[in-house]
């Protein structure tokens, strides 16, 4: 099989700004399930203390998958009226761990 890129991804919104999280996945791993579900919970923490800050929100959440998941590949994107920050620490990516 090609090597591919896979990420659990988590979103948040309110009235004006959006936040994305990517975590790469891996589907063998016994929390894989919930990835998404901790990922739209960063992202919604994010949104909320970050008072919306494109700087503040990325550092508060590279440092939670850095803390959960480190030298794992992830990106975060944020948004507000059309502007925003894309982040994305690839870690070497595409992998090929089988999936």
């Amino acid at each position: 099989m090609a090597k591919r890129e896979a990420y659990a991804r988590g979103y948040a919104c309110d009235d004006q700004d959006e936040i994305t999280i990517g975590i790469e996945f891996r589907e063998d791993e016994d929390d894989a399930h919930n990835m998404p579900y901790l990922a739209r919970t960063w992202a919604n923490e994010a949104l909320s203390y970050c008072g919306f800050s494109f700087l503040e929100a990325v550092k508060f959440l590279e440092k939670k998958v850095q803390q959960v998941y480190p030298d794992r590949a992830y990106f975060i994107e944020t948004e507000r009226d059309g502007e925003g920050v894309q982040v994305f620490q690839p870690y070497g990516l595409p992998r090929d761990n089988g999936n």
